[in-house]
């Protein structure tokens, strides 16, 4: 008290502006004081219950030190998948190949978003919006062996994905990000003369055909756009390069770049270095920043007797026990995190399915959860490593 009749006293022989200014200042130290009693309890931040919706284990809590008594509760908040790359928000997520009848609910107790070309598997979005998942819609192909120009008229395919994203029952809501076609510079797609200039100029006309698709249909709030820089090979490749030499203003069309940095051997966390050197390269040929999303990694585990006899075979590659896949994925994602223009990590893969998916599930081909189920669970809400 005191110091206000100080202040007080001050300010009738200053006159009125002075009074004003201890004001603000005395109004100012309770803001500090209240701000830092608050941040030894627990994270919240003001809000109306009234508007938006609340997610991921967030939730509304009584405070009577916030305006109107209520505040948001982020304690137990899980990823819910935001894009600014913050290591709080990257995304992490799983693709989907193998799968059940209903694989919505399951997957949401892992991750909150999901990479899959709902056209090729017939699925809707709702299919997982229902439980909370958000999904990467890959605009996988079709695929054809005389490269990306066999497509045809960009024009055309651009109209045809847009099509196939409303149909799916996709929206910009429901499925935020769309990456255009699958390791478009890989040979083991699109025939001997993928990785070339050649094939990486078709590439761009693509790019921006699609750019230009969901920018006039659904303006400022369209899905984000992804385009491959190391065109699918797990260590990189000139793919990117080859990209800016065909159109220098390619980055004006897209969002954000994937890798898919592969590691073949069991104790290696991904080839990480096609992560650090494809931003490096891509930051320089763009002159500025480019996201990165990490749309495929994953690693093996050796297939049960059943997985076998069901013909849930490896790829080829190094095997590894359950609890080393756990901890790869687990150490991987956090890696990720710590490089703030990672803005997403999606695991391949769901569930063991066939030899055409291998045995990179965090389930086995019956549905039952490896530890890497845990495992990604954990990671994708940063929390402590659960792996055996």
């Amino acid at each position: 008290m005191s110091i206000l009749k100080h202040l007080g006293n001050k300010a009738l022989h200053d006159g009125r502006l002075q009074l004003l200014v201890a004001a603000v200042m005395f109004g100012m130290l309770g803001v500090v004081s209240l701000i830092m009693a608050r941040a030894a309890v627990v994270p919240v931040a003001v809000a109306s219950p009234q508007k938006g919706v609340l997610a991921g284990g967030a939730s509304i809590v009584r405070d009577s030190s916030a305006v109107g008594g209520s505040a948001v509760d982020f304690t137990n908040h899980q990823n819910g998948g935001g894009s600014s790359g913050s290591p709080n928000n990257m995304i992490v997520g799983v693709n989907i190949n193998g799968m059940g009848s209903n694989p919505g609910p399951d997957m949401a107790g892992a991750v909150p978003y999901v990479r899959a070309d709902l056209k090729s598997w017939g699925l809707q979005a709702s299919t997982f919006a229902n439980a909370g998942i958000k999904v990467d819609d890959l605009l996988q192909g079709p695929y054809s062996t005389s490269g990306i120009s066999g497509l045809g008229s960009a024009a055309t395919w651009a109209a045809n994905a847009l099509g196939w994203y409303k149909a799916d029952g996709c929206t910009p809501a429901l499925c935020p990000i769309i990456e255009v076609l699958n390791e478009p510079g890989g040979t083991w797609f699109w025939g001997s003369n993928a990785l070339s200039e050649a094939n990486a100029t078709a590439y761009d006309d693509i790019l921006v055909a699609a750019y230009n698709a969901f920018a006039s249909a659904y303006g400022s709030s369209r899905p984000l756009i992804l385009a491959s820089f190391d065109g699918g090979y797990s260590t990189g490749s000139d793919w990117g390069k080859y990209m800016w030499q065909a159109n220098a203003k390619i980055g004006d069309y897209i969002d954000g770049i994937t890798v898919h940095p592969y590691d073949t051997s069991s104790s290696g966390l991904g080839s990480q270095s096609n992560v650090t050197n494809s931003y490096a390269q891509a930051k320089s040929l763009a002159g500025r920043s480019i996201p990165m999303y990490i749309t495929e990694v994953g690693w093996q585990t050796t297939p049960t007797s059943s997985e076998t006899a069901a013909g849930d075979t490896p790829l080829g590659g190094a095997l590894m026990t359950p609890a080393l896949q756990c901890n790869n994925i687990y150490n991987f994602i956090s890696w990720a995190r710590n490089l703030e223009y990672v803005k997403a990590v999606m695991i391949f893969d769901y569930r063991d399915d066939n030899s055409d998916d291998g045995t990179y599930g965090i389930e086995y081909g019956d549905g039952t959860h490896k530890p890497s189920y845990a495992g990604i669970a954990a990671a994708s809400r940063n929390k402590t490593n659960p792996c055996p």
